[in-house]
């Protein structure tokens, strides 16, 4: 629920969050939530996606925030693991929980290079906070293994209706859910492969 009113909160400024913003949010521990059993289901899903998709792969999480997915996954369902946030309050938390495989870097989104290609890269809730999120994906694609894959998920809004618009006709879907917890907040999540 916090979610959605933050994220009413950026569509009503029609502007992003600022770095500084999303830092004092982590330090207040705002964010903490997303560890709750009500978020639970559709982290699972993605999950459930990347091992059965790419099983030990190479994961780019964009948006990682304090570790939240990397946290729940099993050390030997992934061969590295790679978490970028805006945020440093979140960074130092994700890299308490890091292990011999898994790196957090602070960096946004947008100024993200590296010569690394990955089996799967993971857009959790971020694409809504994020100026022009198509061409973030786009941005993206140069950092994704030729069979690579792209997981995007994203609470139910008329604004992400129109972002699935924009994705569905960008890429080919290779599945897709929808899921709602008990409080009634719903979220989709797709896999998305090369462009269609």
């Amino acid at each position: 629920m916090r979610l959605i009113k933050r994220l009413n909160s950026v569509l009503r400024s029609h502007k992003p969050i600022s770095e500084d913003d999303w830092e004092g949010e982590y330090a207040e521990g705002r964010w903490k939530y997303l560890s709750t059993v009500p978020e639970l289901a559709h982290y699972s899903i993605i999950i459930g996606y990347l091992n059965y998709f790419k099983p030990g792969g190479a994961i780019l999480d964009v948006g990682c925030g304090e570790g939240i997915l990397f946290e729940r996954m099993a050390a030997d369902s992934y061969s590295s693991y790679r978490g970028i946030d805006i945020s440093e309050n979140a960074i130092s938390i994700a890299n308490r929980k890091k292990n011999e495989k898994a790196h957090f870097s602070r960096i946004p989104c947008q100024d993200y290079r590296t010569e690394e290609k990955f089996d799967a890269i993971v857009f959790n809730e971020v694409l809504y906070f994020i100026e022009h999120p198509l061409q973030v994906l786009k941005h993206f694609e140069q950092f994704r293994k030729q069979d690579g894959i792209l997981i995007v998920s994203m609470f139910c809004t008329p604004m992400t209706h129109v972002l699935w618009g924009e994705f569905d006709s960008s890429y080919k879907i290779l599945d897709e859910v929808k899921i709602t917890n008990k409080k009634g907040t719903s979220w989709i999540c797709k896999v998305y492969t090369k462009d269609s």
